[in-house]
């Protein structure tokens, strides 16, 4: 059922990237961009950005649960879907909107976070994404 509600294995009409940040949004069956992103018969593209300024502020402890949850998800992707997560390095905004560009994305989902360090990078994610003519919804996930 799940498998039909996120609309994978149908022809999709435009891809979705679904933007994991790692705060609060490492999971499929209630996230809401996850959701969105079906209802469009969109193609699903779940992408996490290693990005080395924000790693260094976490702890040891957190980078090891943050491992911890994104491989889980990565199996639940692959093994309900097909589809596992897209990992990248790098600076988070020029790589999404990298990415965006060449999966010719239509419409990019990110977890509203309202940690300031988090609101300035959607900030700027955001602008970049928009300058492309890649919308952005953000959901709250909690």
């Amino acid at each position: 059922m799940l498998l039909l509600l996120l609309g994978f294995g149908l022809a999709p009409a435009e891809t979705h990237l679904v933007w994991l940040t790692g705060n609060m949004d490492l999971r499929v069956h209630d996230h809401p961009a996850f959701l969105a992103a079906a209802k469009c018969n969109a193609r699903v593209a779940p992408v996490f950005v290693a990005d080395p300024k924000r790693l260094a502020a976490t702890s040891p402890t957190h980078r090891r649960m943050l491992h911890a949850c994104l491989s889980a998800l990565d199996q639940e992707l692959k093994a309900h879907f097909n589809q596992g997560i897209i990992f990248k390095t790098g600076d988070s905004v020029s790589v999404v909107s990298a990415l965006a560009r060449e999966l010719q994305a239509s419409v990019v989902h990110l977890a509203h976070d309202i940690t300031y360090p988090a609101r300035q990078l959607n900030d700027a994610a955001i602008e970049s994404l928009n300058s492309n003519n890649i919308h952005v919804n953000q959901w709250i996930c909690n």
